[in-house]
């Protein structure tokens, strides 16, 4: 699936796609969000949790980049 098919879907659609193709990863952690991160192939996607109950707000695509940026060490988590 490229990106732009990704984004043309729902963010319930997306859900379903990273549940059923994605393989968790890692997450961060900030006050009102929680950004779980997740691998479909060699494409990587965060998924935002806000709030007390948890409420998926929003699941965008992070390039390779900004995941060794931010997961893998060499920036701040």
């Amino acid at each position: 699936m490229t990106n732009e098919e990704f984004e043309s879907l729902s963010l319930y659609e997306k859900e379903q796609y990273i549940w059923s193709q994605g393989k968790y990863v890692d997450f961060r952690e900030f006050p009102e969000v929680t950004l779980q991160l997740y691998a479909v192939g060699k494409r990587f996607y965060e998924v935002y949790f806000v709030g007390e109950d948890n409420e998926i707000t929003q699941i965008k695509e992070i390039g390779l980049d900004d995941v060794m940026k931010f997961y893998g060490g060499e920036g701040e988590k």
